[in-house]
């Protein structure tokens, strides 16, 4: 049996629990929320064998509350509020970086246009902490968890404004890249670990750890991403090789190459990258490549990979937990970083 298999019953009850948000909290658009979130076709009929997403973040929730009490249920609202928190910011973000197509279907704007999507993102945004407010908890834990999912956000809003910022900037070191890719994609894996564990116990240690557990297993699935962009095949990756270095991106890699190579190759490639207005080209991303190869990027690359994913793991056997769902959180983790797409 597979990761994604024995997983399978998780996301359903995680689609169940968002269905049951969109319809009660903002009916007047749950139906184009449901068509992003895959359920629907844009003439708002029932579909099935639709990339809906892996929704891997949730069910990371419900497995860190399944390890410490044997029961993944007490967090199936703060899973929906993590799956909704991450798809509000693709809504957005689909919007900011004009892209017509996700998960292989046109984006909300590009078929209702850009005020029809931005409200659509702003109403599960909002329904993320009205979500949170209904918990029957006592009330400081209540504000407890509405403060990590207002960190998360403010987090998500900083790593996309330094993705957005950076696209213009040649100057960009390794310190400000992992800021960045720390709040745009680690922030929401912490507080989907911090949110499953707070739902079992008040145990800050193991709350804490669960955390840590999950910040640095974003660390390591964004590096791994970078990677993957580069040096890894398309027909075995599934996504456009390269394209990171085309649209410019400043990964890694890229990061890494300004801080070590030599003063003939930076200024080269300060250069290219100083030419905002136009794509990289061939013949660049060839030179790029080289200068991979002259500073071994790649090595360096896969290192941090595996530095972020030990300190995920050591953080993971911090919290003391032995439990199957615990095992599941291990095997998960392992996937995403073992993973070619």
């Amino acid at each position: 049996m597979t990761v994604q298999t024995l997983l399978g019953p998780y996301a359903e009850a995680i689609d169940t629990e968002i269905e049951a948000i969109l319809h009660r909290g903002a009916p007047y658009v749950a139906q184009i929320n449901s068509y992003f979130f895959g359920w629907l076709d844009e003439s708002f009929n029932r579909v099935d064998n639709v990339n809906k997403g892996k929704r891997l973040r949730p069910i990371m929730t419900l497995l860190a509350c399944e390890a410490i009490t044997g029961d993944h249920k007490p967090a199936l609202p703060l899973a929906a509020v993590v799956e909704i928190i991450h798809n509000y910011s693709l809504i957005h973000d689909d919007i900011a970086d004009r892209d017509e197509e996700r998960r292989g279907r046109p984006t909300v704007w590009k078929i209702w246009g850009n005020g029809i999507a931005i409200n659509v993102g702003d109403a599960l945004y909002t329904l993320a902490y009205k979500t949170i407010l209904e918990l029957n908890r006592p009330a400081e834990q209540v504000i407890a968890m509405q403060q990590v999912v207002v960190d998360t956000a403010i987090a998500l809003a900083r790593g996309q404004h330094y993705d957005i910022t950076f696209e213009r900037q040649v100057d960009v070191n390794e310190t400000m890249y992992l800021d960045m890719i720390d709040g745009k994609t680690a922030a929401l894996l912490d507080a989907a670990l911090r949110l499953g564990a707070m739902a079992a116990t008040n145990d800050q240690n193991v709350i804490d750890a669960y955390g840590a557990f999950g910040r640095n297993l974003g660390l390591a699935f964004q590096i791994q991403d970078d990677l993957l962009n580069i040096w890894v095949d398309s027909e075995i990756t599934g996504k456009p090789q390269h394209s990171d270095l085309h649209n410019k991106k400043k990964s890694l890699p890229v990061t890494y190459a300004f801080g070590h190579a030599s003063a003939a190759d930076k200024a080269r490639l300060t250069e290219i990258y100083a030419d905002v207005d136009h794509d990289m080209t061939g013949d660049e991303i060839a030179f790029v490549l080289e200068v991979f190869d002259r500073i071994n990027a790649r090595t360096y690359t896969e290192q941090q990979v595996k530095n972020y994913t030990s300190a995920a793991l050591a953080a993971l056997d911090r919290t003391g937990v032995q439990s199957t769902a615990q095992d599941h959180l291990r095997a998960l983790a392992n996937m995403l970083i073992r993973r070619t797409s």
